[in-house]
């Protein structure tokens, strides 16, 4: 064990504190003691794991960042013409911004911007 490690005459705020300046000194950027207090943490509760920089090991999702209640309208537009004429995705955006209007109030929801709707129509909508 390293003598800055051991627990018998360092506290767990200076072990903390070695670590950051470890960490620092091996070229990880300018590392805090509550990123290694996190660090230790997600250890403890998840081993290895715990450390990994979970933005790689999550897979895409198909609505992105969008507002639920944005993706609800849309899954609730694509329900309402599911056996009709289909459109055109323009054709949607109306049915989209009454449905958000009538669950939630005037301007409660942000309309979105245009690109956001064909993508999640694109993403949702089986193809045809």
């Amino acid at each position: 064990m390293r003598p800055q490690y051991d627990p018998e005459r360092h506290t767990l705020a200076e072990r903390e504190q070695a670590k950051t300046e470890e960490l620092t000194a091996l070229g990880f950027g300018r590392v805090s003691r509550t990123t290694v207090q996190r660090m230790r943490l997600a250890y403890r509760k998840q081993g290895l794991r715990g450390l990994l920089d979970h933005r790689t090991t999550r897979g895409p999702s198909p609505t992105g960042r969008t507002d639920e209640r944005v993706v609800a309208a849309v899954r609730e537009a694509l329900r309402r013409r599911r056996g009709r004429s289909k459109g055109t995705i323009n054709g949607l955006f109306p049915l989209i911004n009454q449905i958000l209007q009538d669950r939630h109030g005037p301007g409660t929801v942000p309309a979105p911007s245009q690109p956001t709707p064909y993508r999640l129509l694109t993403n949702l909508a089986p193809a045809r």
